[in-house]
């Protein structure tokens, strides 16, 4: 490994360096370092061993290495740095410091590397297991963590963390408005961008589930199954095996995923598609393959339909699917077991039994259809033009039977429209026949158009089924971009120039975004930073795009012309544009064609990837795409209603415009403009693809860039040198440096203000006036004056300059223009907004979380603070009355009872409120403990009074009684009761505390026992069993009429007899749980969730306290009593005052009312 080199060091021994030797970078370290003869050192000789072996000595600039202007020689990164997940940590940034760190975390299987906010993906050729349930749910939780403003969580880069702040983007916005976002997925075609978009939209679809449900269950929404049920339609339809891929989409899409504005809930989504490849069904180029449909149907359909089909032929029997020598796949995908996957993706997206059969059965005909063969007429001595279908091959005739059948014509209808053309002349009108290879063109431009209606319709159909009717709950969209990437064939015909077009587009908008309108903005706002220099690509698009000199509308003109031909157009093309200019911004820089190309009618277009050259043999049919009037009028009087249908379905817009905000937006009126009377392909391409880039530059852009490691599409292997022209040409070099010296994240003064205000120090709030962050009650050069003196604040407080995420200190730190007070590396106040370095913006977020936490500590404080005051206040007035009113010599019990009737307990009504427990409990009478904690008294007895009489027992009993009757008429039942800690059992001449001995009242070791009872006091010898602060309820129940017998069992009177309690009427038979299901389990409880406590008291007097969520169900308190060994025999469940049987199994604890509720079981 080689050492990292420094400025003032940069050409010393041992220093590490990448030499350019023939186009390739070679890592090496410095052996010998002689000073030129000037002896200025500006420049030396430096002799240098390559890592891979060989000495090679040069001499090198000096400055012009250490500021990476030399184009040979490059420093070198320290070993520690190879793998660093974020490229901006580089110090030293150029071409092949990033390849090799790329390199040595491919290395690692460590596929992702972020550039600042854009995310790097090298595709790794096979399964890594990155992509599990359990790494999304890590995803989730980190990004809830983030929410949260909790800086100390991190996650290493992953696509699903570039769908995570994309949801959070949404879903909780910094400026508190949402934005729709898009993220784009870009690369050459085998990059990886079909999987990587799958893998988009099922962490989006999983994290909106999670926000409203305890477990995420990636499988359980109906919504977010259709949503990714999407993508096996569309795939097994729209992409093929090609010489770079075997799953390569031939056309692109652009998915917009919906959710609600109520905890961010995926609630539908729409999906526009460009530029289906329909050429691919009736040819292929060597060693590519038609769509996958077409052999997972003959793979995986069932024998039945394939012998009354026709099907029961190999591949190669079609001639749609024997052109290429490729019929498998090699990537190891079974063409059967992804017709298994389509037919389950069918069900789910409610594709009826008649719906799939006349999908595939329109399939199974387009194959039959290029099996019709056709042969001139017999006997034709005049030589005259025409043909006929040739029956006499076996082939023909057998699809000539199926063909017909489907259309439902017979079979001369169906020569005559394949092989007969009607011309006009003046009013007459004539019948030309056409030559078998012209007559084979009608057949495919007829099996093309079938096909691509059938494509349409699915769109249309999984759009109908997938997409949110209503805008009211909606709060936007994430757009995700699945387009077509950047081709350069042996033979590059007309589809490689319309997909070429709209990389060179998207290119455009990733450096109008990303690289120009960063500098711009700026520039605008006298923002301070290092100006980076980037290539411009709109003089290609000129070339291809402007009026009237553009080569798409060239084409429209030459398609339209009588006598056009390929050839016009490439010579017209050639002459406009092949130009001596020394002007790099004319558009007809990028153009060339040489002697020889001009022959061929070939010409190169200088794309932001390279030169590419295209062969216009068929570009004016392949633009026009008609189909004739004969064909035409074929598929329309056939009597298969489904073809009817699909061919009659307007699809010129593939997504029509809607106007719900998370709907795809309106097209703006500049692309209107193009004239909608142009049916060509190009002209539909180019305005499709301008209301594309209309929607995407309404939305905040994320950016996932693909690569591709080698060509063989093998594993393990990383082709230095392809990484490195994919980098340079996706503008990745440039955006590192714009990312690493720019401020990503950008707020509006009054946003600024209102937001971050809260962490000013108290005695500065007066400084900045809470007005500035309304832009209604405040002026901008008060908002910007506040967001200056709070940014100086926030940069001296938090010391920001020690967040700013910069590596680099060759970097000058920014500096406001305005003022020096609120300049910082770390963030910057401009004309109109605040400018921050992510890292930045990351600390601020976490210590603004902070702050609001002590808010939320202080402010419970003093709530605790307020509640105590007031018990204490209670306590205090209790302890006042008993000395004023009492004074007992010996504590007995009915001064005890006196006590409890006349202060704490039912000789009053309660003039303040309780909180919710209290109000349930129908015999809580208070108390204090010398804890602090609170506990409760209860009475029990019988309602004939206490022996002797006491008139203040037969009070108390009464009082009691006359509140369980008024609760009862209430409907008071679902209240919940107290549930003692202890029972205390008074006797005739003693008492018993729960189960343990008896002990008599006059005992004088009883006396403190007594004594602490009587003040309203938890006897220290019960408070002991307890931990500090705990709330400890007491019951007592008055058998003061009755002798001690010995232990009692373990049950209470009740005040109305028949074994009740008061006031509950008689138990319903159906409450009685005598058969008890072992089977089921006690659901864990989700601590995200809420929950609540409830309390138990068993049939054998034990107690038991469980946490559960309020999910949870009253079967879940039946597990409970199993856990317990407390089931062994029939019981019934009670809860609420007066006390009612708890009967429904299913009930959550919230809807049965028994949230914080105490639940008594008794035996049945």
């Amino acid at each position: 490994m080689y050492l990292l080199c420094c400025q003032h060091c940069a050409m010393e021994v041992g220093v590490g360096i990448w030499v350019k030797s023939k186009d390739e970078w070679i890592q090496a370290s410095i052996r010998h370092v002689k000073k030129d003869d000037a002896g200025d050192g500006a420049h030396v000789d430096i002799t240098y061993e390559y890592a891979r072996g060989g000495v090679e000595s040069r001499q090198v600039d000096v400055a012009k290495v250490e500021d990476g202007t030399d184009d040979t020689v490059k420093l070198a990164n320290s070993a520690d740095m190879d793998l660093v997940d974020d490229l901006i940590r580089l110090p030293n940034l150029h071409e092949p410091g990033i390849c090799h760190t790329l390199n040595e975390r491919f290395k690692q299987n460590d596929i992702y590397t972020l550039t600042g906010e854009i995310l790097l993906a090298v595709n790794p050729f096979q399964d890594l297991g990155i992509y599990s349930d359990k790494l999304i749910r890590t995803y989730i939780r980190h990004g809830m963590l983030q929410a949260l403003g909790d800086e100390e969580s991190t996650v290493p880069p992953h696509v699903f963390g570039v769908a995570d702040t994309a949801f959070r983007s949404l879903t909780a916005p910094l400026t508190g408005r949402p934005q729709n976002q898009s993220i784009l997925v870009s690369g050459e075609s085998g990059a990886g961008k079909t999987e990587t978009t799958k893998f988009i939209m099922k962490y989006l679809a999983a994290v909106s589930q999670s926000q409203s449900m305890c477990n995420i269950n990636i499988n359980q929404s109906d919504v977010m199954s259709q949503v990714l049920s999407s993508s096996p339609i569309l795939e097994a339809f729209g992409n093929a095996r090609t010489i770079r891929n075997d799953n390569s989409s031939r056309f692109g899409k652009f998915i917009q995923m919906q959710f609600s504005s109520h905890r961010g809930l995926l609630i539908g989504a729409g999906i526009q598609t460009y530029l289906l490849e329909t050429v691919r069904v009736t040819s292929q180029a060597p060693k590519e393959r038609n769509y996958h449909i077409f052999y997972e149907l003959l793979a995986g359909l069932d024998d039945d339909r394939k012998t009354k089909w026709g099907l029961t032929y190999p591949p190669a029997y079609f001639y749609y699917l024997n052109q290429s020598d490729c019929v498998v796949r090699k990537d190891g995908v079974s063409d059967k077991d992804q017709f298994e996957c389509l037919r389950e993706a069918f069900d789910t997206m409610q594709f009826d039994d008649q719906d799939q059969h006349n999908v595939l059965y329109t399939l199974a005909n387009v194959l039959h259809v290029g099996n019709l063969r056709f042969h001139a007429p017999p006997h034709n001595v005049h030589h005259e033009e025409g043909s006929m279908l040739a029956s006499s091959d076996p082939t023909s005739a057998a699809a000539e039977l199926h063909v017909t059948a489907f259309f439902g014509v017979d079979r001369h209808a169906l020569e005559v429209a394949l092989t007969t053309r009607k011309i006009q002349a003046r009013d007459e009108w004539y019948t030309l026949g056409l030559l078998p290879e012209v007559a084979e063109q009608h057949r495919d431009a007829l099996a093309r158009y079938v096909y691509g209606k059938l494509f349409e319709y699915l769109v249309g159909r999984i759009n109908s089924t997938i997409d949110h009717d209503g805008d009211g709950d909606l709060a936007g969209f994430i757009g995700v971009l699945d387009i077509f990437g950047f081709e350069d064939l042996s033979t590059n015909s007309f589809e490689q120039l319309c997909i070429n077009y709209a990389n060179e587009t998207l290119q455009h908008h990733f450096n109008a975004t990303v690289l120009r309108q960063e500098q711009v903005t700026y520039e605008r706002e006298r923002i301070q930073w290092s100006f980076i220099n980037f290539p411009d690509n709109q003089p290609c698009l000129d070339l291809l795009e402007k009026k009237p000199m553009g080569l798409f509308h060239m084409l429209d003109e030459e398609c339209i012309v009588p006598q056009g031909s390929d050839e016009n157009f490439a010579r017209k093309a050639t002459k406009r544009h092949t130009t001596k200019t020394l002007d790099l911004a004319c558009p007809s820089s990028f153009f060339r064609a040489s002697h020889a190309d001009r022959a061929n009618h070939i010409f190169a277009i200088h794309h932001y990837a390279g030169w590419v050259s295209y062969h216009t043999f068929g570009f004016c049919d392949k633009n026009k795409d008609t189909l004739h009037a004969e064909i035409a009028a074929l598929v329309r009087h056939s009597s298969f209603g489904f073809l009817r249908t699909i061919s009659s379905s307007k699809v010129d817009s593939p997504s029509a415009a809607r106007s719900t905000r998370g709907g795809i937006l309106k097209p703006s009126p500049s692309s209107m403009a193009i004239s909608k009377a142009s049916a060509s392909v190009g002209s539909t391409f180019r305005r499709q693809l301008k209301q594309l880039m209309d929607t995407v530059q309404q939305t905040q852009c994320a950016y996932v860039r693909c690569l591709k490691p080698n060509d063989k599409n093998k594993p393990t292997v990383f082709d230095f040198r392809r990484i490195c022209d994919q980098l340079e040409a996706g503008g990745v070099l440039e955006a590192v440096r714009v990312n690493r010296a720019g401020f990503p994240v950008r707020i509006t003064h009054a946003q600024f203000v209102k937001r971050y205000r809260p962490l000013t120090p108290g005695g500065m709030l007066k400084h900045i006036p809470d007005t500035c962050g309304d832009e209604l009650a405040s002026t901008p050069p008060e908002r910007r004056a506040a967001a200056e003196t709070l940014a100086a604040l926030l940069v001296q407080t938090l010391r920001l300059d020690g967040h700013d995420g910069d590596p680099s200190a060759g970097l000058p730190h920014a500096k406001s223009s305005s003022t020096a007070s609120s300049s910082s590396s770390s963030l910057q106040v401009g004309e109109t907004k605040v400018f921050f370095r992510r890292t930045a913006i990351q600390y601020v977020e976490a210590q603004l979380a902070k702050r609001y936490g002590e808010f939320v500590v202080l402010i419970q404080s003093l709530w605790r603070r307020c509640l105590a005051q007031r018990q204490h206040r209670r306590a205090l007035a209790a302890i006042l009355c008993m000395q004023t009113n009492f004074q007992p010599q010996t504590p007995n019990v009915e001064s005890i009872t006196n006590i409890m009737a006349n202060v704490f307990g039912f000789g009053r009504i309660r003039d303040e409120q309780k909180d919710d427990d209290e109000e349930k409990q129908a015999y809580y009478t208070g108390g204090t403990s010398s804890h602090g904690g609170g506990s409760g008294l209860s009475v029990y007895g019988n309602p004939t009074g206490a022996a002797g009489g006491n008139p203040n027992v037969d009070n108390i009993i009464s009082r009691a009684q006359q509140q369980g009757r008024e609760a009862a008429e209430g409907g008071s039942a679902s209240g919940a009761a107290v549930i003692p800690a202890h029972v205390i059992t008074f006797y005739a001449e003693g008492f018993t505390v729960d189960e343990g001995e008896y002990r008599r009242r006059d005992d004088e070791s009883n006396r403190e026992f007594l004594s602490a009872i009587e003040r309203g006091h938890v006897p220290r010898e019960l408070e002991a069993l307890h931990q500090r602060g705990e709330h400890v309820d007491i019951s007592l129940v008055d058998k003061r009429h009755e002798q001690y017998q010995g232990k009692p069992k373990p049950q209470y009177e009740a005040f109305a007899g028949a074994g009740q309690s008061m006031g509950a009427s008689a138990v319903d038979a159906s409450a009685i749980v005598r058969d008890v299901d072992t089977s089921a389990t006690l659901k864990p409880v989700d601590t995200t969730q809420p929950t609540t406590v409830v309390q138990i008291r068993l049939a054998n007097g034990s107690r038991v306290r469980e946490t559960l969520n309020t999910t949870h169900t009253v079967q879940d308190l039946h597990a409970i009593l199993r856990r317990e060994g407390a089931a062994t025999q029939s019981y019934v469940l009670l809860a609420g005052f007066p006390p009612k049987p708890i009967t429904d199994m299913q009930a959550t604890l919230e809807a049965a009312g028994l949230l914080g509720a105490a639940i008594t079981q008794k035996w049945a």
